[in-house]
């Protein structure tokens, strides 16, 4: 009897942390040449996925928003054995201005840089080298690009993706935290607008993320 009612709750829950909901993000850069992963972990059973590519219905997206990001100059890097139709895990780098689809904002990246999103390592790989040679291929990725760093947001209760991001050599540039009250949106951040109030006839208000500091103050280059 407990776990029907338990079920039952769980749906209109759901709905209401959806509405009701405070989170904070702290946004990383991470430059191209401080990625500490080792080169020759690079094409193990990674690819990219292109956007035809049967192993993209695999991602938790739908359509619109998986087309939507190769609309953003987006490439999808996974990983997936041959002997398995499973993915291991995938991220996602985009090099365009960015609406996404959580919150009411646009992240607009600094010249010469791309945004890591969606970071995913599947259970079953979780504690492998996944993560890692994952990263090894978007490093060579954006050297060929000729991008010089990764700009990537994550919900400060996600501990597991900071720490494997600091790991890499990624540093904190800034936060946002979102107070959402139904169709009330408060954005307070750190970099301008620094607050705005938006409701879903709003505009969207836009981030400019800053370049990544230089030899002078990191290790940035």
């Amino acid at each position: 009897m407990q776990n029907t009612i338990t079920q039952r709750l769980k749906a209109p829950l759901r709905h209401i942390r959806r509405r009701y909901n405070i989170t904070t993000y702290r946004i990383y850069a991470l430059s191209v040449e401080d990625i500490k992963v080792p080169r020759f972990l690079a094409r193990s059973h990674v690819r990219q996925l292109h956007p035809t590519d049967p192993a993209l219905s695999q991602i938790p997206r739908t359509q619109e928003e998986i087309a939507y990001r190769f609309q953003c100059k987006g490439t999808c890097i996974g990983e997936a054995p041959p002997s398995s139709t499973s993915l291991n895990g995938y991220l996602w780098l985009l090099e365009a201005p960015y609406t996404e689809p959580e919150h009411r904002c646009t992240l607009i990246l600094p010249p010469n840089t791309a945004m890591d999103v969606d970071v995913y390592i599947a259970r079953h790989a979780r504690g492998s080298l996944t993560f890692a040679r994952l990263w090894a291929e978007a490093s060579v990725v954006l050297k060929q690009k000729g991008l010089r760093a990764s700009i990537c947001r994550i919900d400060t209760r996600n501990k597991t993706s900071i720490k494997a991001h600091e790991r890499l050599g990624a540093r904190s540039i800034g936060w946002q935290t979102f107070l959402c009250l139904g169709p009330l949106e408060v954005m307070c951040c750190r970099l301008p607008p620094y607050l705005s109030v938006t409701t879903r006839a709003s505009p969207v208000p836009q981030i400019q993320i800053p370049t990544p500091p230089g030899k002078a103050s990191s290790p940035f280059d």
